[in-house]
């Protein structure tokens, strides 16, 4: 009689055990992709800084496009003409990025990413 309380014990701490291990990511914000997948993914790398913030210091082939230009469908698509493209946003801190993100997907972008901002970017940083 003792040994079923142990091993019943013993198999309700497990199975507590286990499902503390479930996927904790299924709540993320589907707006967002890691840096490094960023990385390897970039087609169009937006930057939705100030173009005196892109100034000081930008990724790597990424184009100024200050958010406040994205106010409606006609603007944005004599920059961005193909709604299925891949975006990837960042700014300063991935605030105006998320944004810009939200604005995008409202006007028909369906392929939009913010991924955070330009303080924590590890690979460098260019001026034009």
């Amino acid at each position: 009689m003792r040994e079923k309380r142990w091993l019943t014990a013993v198999l309700v701490i497990l199975s507590l055990g286990f499902t503390g291990c479930a996927d904790q990511t299924a709540g993320r914000n589907a707006e967002t992709i890691a840096q490094l997948a960023a990385k390897k993914l970039m087609d169009t790398r937006e930057d939705v800084r100030t173009e005196a913030e892109y100034a000081e210091g930008h990724i790597r082939g990424a184009v100024s496009f200050p958010l406040r230009r994205i106010a409606d469908r006609a603007s944005v698509a004599k920059v961005l003409p193909d709604r299925g493209q891949w975006l990837l946003l960042y700014c300063r801190s991935g605030r105006r990025a998320r944004i810009a993100a939200g604005k995008l997907a409202e006007l028909g972008y369906t392929k939009v990413r913010s991924f955070g901002g330009i303080t924590t970017w590890p690979y460098g940083l260019v001026r034009d």
